[in-house]
């Protein structure tokens, strides 16, 4: 069964909007550099329109004014273009560690490393999955006209409720920047997918993983794969930390090598019973060169579990189930095997090359991470 969001669609029907502040060389905006608040959302992203500009089709890159709060474990949040259905058109995960750590929220650019061309109406949602100890609290400003362009939602909820500074209508201090054309920014990151962003059906499976295949490209290598983004949704009582509230990730090469293992918390996960993207960082990057298999181990019980989404339009199968080094037991999904694919990608990023002694005039540097 197919799913759409026409719920923002109707709401934004029924309410006068001001239309994009188009600044000068391709900027969006509706703030006035001068943030009225601060607010983290729990169970909600943050989501902002925008009307494309005649002449700059290419979102270049997203901005918000924001900080990290609470404990610094590795954490992701996601930055989603999508429709005025709520419908992702292009998915990036970024760390936390980008975001300036406590203190009021500050200005960060985040290039997206796609060429990503919105429609003419389009949202920008950002997904942080803040916890009560972990976080991201959004800069707002309220307009002088009295008209919000935001709201406070996830794909599939009943209600998008409009952010406010006492009781005034406020805007999410997200900001994007529109160009002519695309230009791949140094460093930015590879995305591996199989999925066009938007789930047809979801599954929840207890006992076994989803399992995809993904071909780690030859040129522009060597790549570390860093994170992996899910399409996902908790759901079921949530409960205290402990081994009945995380998943487990793995990834594995061709022969079922395990590269690398880790746990997650179920919290990683919006608790909705509709998918919604979530960014996985890996504990240790891994140097990827060949084929590798990503398997995610929801450990789904009747309650509670994680549902992943799976997209039913591919023109390839590269989605089967099963668990780490057990290749010869996975089986196909268990819909359409030509064209059924989980909803899970993976980030690689350019390993740096380590600078040559004879230009630095010293032996190489040592990486940090």
């Amino acid at each position: 069964m197919s799913r759409t969001y026409g719920w923002l669609v109707a709401l934004l029907a029924a309410v006068p909007l001001a239309g994009s502040c188009f600044a000068q060389d391709g900027l969006l905006k509706y703030d006035d550099d001068q943030a009225d608040g601060r607010r983290s959302t729990a169970q909600a992203g943050y989501i902002t329109v925008f009307d494309a500009p005649e002449g700059m089709p290419v979102l270049k890159s997203v901005s918000i004014n924001a900080s990290q709060y609470g404990r610094q474990d590795p954490r992701d949040f996601v930055v989603a273009v999508t429709d005025m259905d709520l419908k992702p058109m292009a998915v990036f995960g970024y760390s936390y560690d980008l975001l300036p750590y406590g203190g009021a929220p500050q200005w960060v650019e985040l290039p997206l490393p796609e060429e990503v061309k919105p429609p003419a109406k389009f949202a920008v949602a950002v997904y942080c999955h803040c916890l009560q100890d972990r976080g991201v609290f959004v800069g707002l400003d309220v307009p002088a006209n009295g008209k919000s362009q935001s709201y406070t939602a996830l794909p599939g909820a009943d209600a998008a409720p409009q952010p406010d500074v006492d009781g005034k209508p406020a805007n999410w201090m997200i900001r994007c920047q529109m160009a002519k054309g695309f230009e791949k920014p140094h460093g930015a990151a590879t995305q591996l997918r199989y999925d066009n962003g938007t789930f047809e059906e979801m599954q929840s499976m207890g006992g076994t993983g989803q399992v995809v295949q993904f071909t780690v490209p030859e040129e522009g290598g060597p790549f570390t794969l860093k994170r992996v983004l899910v399409c996902g949704g908790y759901y079921g009582q949530p409960g205290t930390d402990g081994e009945s509230n995380q998943g487990h990730l793995a990834i594995c090469t061709a022969d079922g090598t395990i590269l690398s293992q880790q746990v997650f918390r179920y919290d990683e996960f919006y608790w909705s019973s509709t998918p919604c993207w979530t960014s996985i960082p890996l504990a240790t990057p891994v140097e990827v060169t060949d084929d590798i298999y990503v398997i995610t181990d929801m450990n789904s019980r009747p309650t509670p579990g994680i549902y992943v989404g799976y997209d039913t339009e591919g023109d390839a199968c590269h989605s089967q189930i099963g668990a780490p080094g057990s290749t010869k037991t996975w089986t196909p999904r268990n819909a359409d095997p030509q064209k059924s694919n989980w909803c899970i990608r993976v980030q690689l990023e350019r390993k740096p090359e380590a600078p040559n002694p004879d230009e630095t005039g010293g032996p190489p540097a040592t990486e940090l991470r």
